[in-house]
């Protein structure tokens, strides 16, 4: 599991999340960014495991990271393509590029990876 913060630029909201497995269950656990709408929180569900439920408040009305709804679809100035959000289920990192919905304020100003409130980097096998 690899730490990964989210963070609004428009609100300030902030969270750091623990993504992925453990080498001891990785083959039925694997958590990866939800938006809840049940407690308007950036949280972690279990992918390997339906349905879907946020490990906040377990309430089933999550969003996907990869739902188009939740991503803004930002293009990659430098080279005119699309940046696409994380490949779920791959073992690397989670590396979140684009401007994602905020849950809190509604605004696609939530963005992963940039460690604006300087949270520790936290990982485990």
């Amino acid at each position: 599991m690899d730490s990964v913060d989210a963070h609004c630029f428009s609100c300030g909201y902030d969270k750091l999340l623990m993504v992925g497995g453990l080498m001891s269950n990785f083959k039925v656990y694997s958590a990866e960014p939800v938006s809840c709408e049940n407690c308007k929180e950036m949280t972690a569900a279990n992918y390997k495991a339906t349905p879907l439920t946020c490990e906040l408040c377990n309430s089933s009305n999550v969003s996907r990271i990869d739902d188009p709804s939740t991503w803004l679809g930002d293009v990659d100035g430098s080279e005119g393509l699309p940046l696409l959000p994380l490949v779920l289920g791959s073992s690397d990192t989670p590396h979140l590029r684009g401007h994602y919905k905020c849950p809190k304020c509604g605004k696609f100003e939530l963005r992963f990876g940039t460690n604006h409130a300087d949270h520790p980097i936290i990982s485990a096998d």
